[in-house]
């Protein structure tokens, strides 16, 4: 007995979506990884390069670009302060995305240092309107740097990774 479908095709008989449903197609993917030997440590409370990059040259002036970034690494800090830090994603030198996370505060006991693992995911789709190379990377900052804060971004324990996919229309 054939599995009957709306319009009374089988699900055989279904070779396409209706053409009025518009779908994307992943045209090309380039990916970069960090293993848990190529530390930065960010503190700064300006943006800054974390050595997380890659570079993708779409097809067509139409198509999208999917980045999406794991990042791990640890804050570190000496005071019961918050501390608050920030990602971003640049296209060449144009910000196209930004995250701050949530206040970090643990209770320190006098002369301790303080260690928060972190892990961070980002994603975010960018409609470039280019066909030329294009480099896309993250970067870092911190709210506050005193007292001896910093990150390790892909400190231990860690690799941090980032995803570029050409979707076209």
């Amino acid at each position: 007995m054939a599995i009957i479908k709306p319009n009374n095709n089988t699900i055989s008989a279904i070779t396409a979506l209706p053409a009025s449903i518009s779908t994307g197609k992943v045209l090309q993917v380039q990916s970069t990884s960090l293993n848990g030997g190529s530390t930065i440590n960010i503190s700064s409370t300006s943006f800054t390069d974390i050595g997380l990059s890659d570079t993708i040259t779409p097809a067509a002036t139409s198509s999208k670009i999917l980045i999406i970034v794991s990042l791990s690494g640890r804050l570190y800090r000496e005071t019961n302060a918050d501390r608050i830090y920030y990602f971003s994603i640049v296209r060449d030198s144009t910000t196209v995305y930004q995250k701050n996370t949530d206040a970090i505060q643990m209770a320190l006991g006098a002369g301790s240092v303080a260690t928060n693992p972190i892990m961070g995911h980002l994603s975010f789709v960018d409609s470039p309107s280019s066909t030329s190379s294009l480099t896309y990377k993250i970067q870092c900052k911190m709210n506050d740097t005193g007292s001896g804060t910093k990150i390790a971004v892909n400190g231990d324990p860690g690799e941090s990774h980032i995803t570029l996919m050409e979707i076209g229309a």
